[in-house]
């Protein structure tokens, strides 16, 4: 029984000490729109490596009512903000390359998103119908959004499953001992 407490305080010692790899943060999105329509839904972000992910992002009521948007278009390299961070989508299976008359929405955070978390007001919001190929004009319907912001969903933290985690592996050794403690 020493040699698997000894393992164990060991192996918890060295999870400990290596480096976390942080997972992409889930940012839930409001806002509402001039038209009266509202901005519902998420993505991920990965702050170290500038990556969204897991989009699906909603408009319901005003001009784009119902229109989904999952897809990330790398028009957001073109951000004119540059002290700002951009995010552009589209809707799912438009070319980004062949984007007239597809369904978009830019949004320009006040501050970066960060593997931090938080809240972040949306500076600008913007839905609009693309006018071009690349989608680089709006095209009416384009309608601002009014006021919004994305905020951090809390997940739990990679020290606390890995304790859960090593307590459940602990509850078979430990049911071992009483069953053979009441043998003896």
């Amino acid at each position: 029984m020493r040699f698997w407490a000894i393992w164990g305080a060991v192996a918890l010692t060295m999870a400990a000490a290596m480096p976390a790899q942080a997972a992409p943060i889930i940012w839930q999105a409001n806002g509402t729109f001039q038209d009266g329509a509202t901005l519902s839904g998420s993505f991920a972000f990965d702050a170290s490596s500038d990556m969204y992910s897991n989009i699906g992002l909603d408009i319901t009521g005003g001009a784009f009512d119902g229109v989904h948007y999952s897809q990330f278009h790398p028009l957001a390299l073109l951000n004119p903000f540059p002290s700002a961070q951009a995010f552009f989508v589209l809707e799912p299976g438009t070319d980004p390359q062949a984007a007239t008359g597809a369904a978009g929405m830019a949004l320009v955070f006040a501050t970066p998103l960060t593997d931090l978390g938080g809240v972040v007001d949306i500076f600008i919001g913007h839905a609009a119908t693309c006018a071009d190929a690349p989608c680089t004009a709006p095209a009416p319907p384009d309608v601002l959004l009014a006021s919004g912001f994305v905020k951090a969903v809390e997940a739990p933290e990679p020290a606390t499953l890995l304790l859960m985690g090593a307590g459940l592996l602990g509850l078979p050794a430990l049911r071992r001992r009483r069953v053979c403690e009441r043998l003896a």
